[in-house]
């Protein structure tokens, strides 16, 4: 496996828990946020504007946020390509990503798991690298790593941890900026809101635009895989009915990972470290 070509090899960055790549829309550059966590992707207004791109008149869709949603207009993008790799014509929903960083070329969106599901994912943060593999062509990495079964949704996926002794099952969301434990995990957990309200925390938006109050906690210990974290500080906030934890983009940012989307498998290695004793091990 090891001779073997990427379909494509991006320079990833990482600005305060945004991880995106450069994309060409309709021969433009534009950066995008790589979004696991992400049913579909999401065009913003202002590049909807500065392309003159088209509504699809067939089309709308349903933003869904940890307060609610709304319905948004799909547009037309001609054509998208991440290197070699190229998509289109795509109808893709219209929204605004609220904090998103300044960047240069600027943040026009979001890529989600529609569009990553049909690759292979290798996201390696601390290499400032993602690439997109053919399915099944990586498999096992040539990398040393540990391997996590997932549960696969659509085209996300979920893998189980345990955090204070508790099985949950946390969604891949390199979307988001970091490690989400739902309210009412907490709650099941005995963080009673006096807890909460003496933690640390701010308020945010999210694709919803709905103001969303967090707070970061202090747990006992978060286990994903071999890896053991004892204390770990997570955001407690809001999250939809049916997920219980969010694994961010700080969990990435560690990390290098493949997700196998073909067979809905993750192989992963924590930068600086050797896989722990006790877990399989790509050769």
């Amino acid at each position: 496996m090891s001779g073997r070509k990427p379909l494509v090899e991006l320079p990833l960055r990482n600005d305060g828990g945004y991880l995106s790549v450069i994309a060409v829309v309709d021969g433009v550059s534009v950066r995008f946020v790589i979004d696991t966590g992400a049913e579909g992707g999401l065009i913003t207004p202002a590049l909807a504007r500065s392309l003159s791109l088209r509504r699809d008149p067939a089309s709308s869709s349903f933003v869904q946020g940890s307060r609610g949603g709304r319905t948004v207009p799909n547009l037309i993008v001609p054509s998208l390509a991440l290197g070699d790799v190229r998509f289109g014509p795509l109808s893709v929903p219209m929204g605004a990503l609220p904090g998103s960083p300044t960047l240069t070329p600027p943040v026009g969106g979001l890529l989600g798991a529609d569009l990553l599901s049909r690759f292979d994912v290798e996201f390696d943060v601390p290499a400032g690298r993602l690439r997109l593999w053919a399915l099944g062509s990586r498999l096992p990495p040539p990398w040393a790593a540990y391997e996590l079964p997932a549960l696969r949704e659509g085209d996300r996926l979920r893998i189980e941890v345990r955090l204070d002794g508790a099985r949950l099952m946390a969604l891949l969301d390199s979307g988001a900026r970091s490690r989400v434990v739902s309210e009412a995990v907490a709650r099941q957990l005995g963080v009673s809101a006096d807890d909460l309200a003496r933690d640390p925390g701010g308020t945010t938006a999210g694709v919803d635009l709905h103001a969303v109050l967090y707070r970061w906690h202090t747990f006992r210990s978060l286990v994903v895989g071999g890896e053991h974290e004892t204390a770990p500080v997570l955001t407690v906030s809001p999250l939809a009915p049916d997920t219980e934890m969010l694994l961010g983009s700080d969990w990435f940012a560690q990390r290098r990972v493949l997700i196998a989307y073909g067979e809905s498998r993750l192989f992963v290695r924590r930068a600086g470290t050797v896989p722990h004793a006790g877990t399989t091990v790509s050769p």
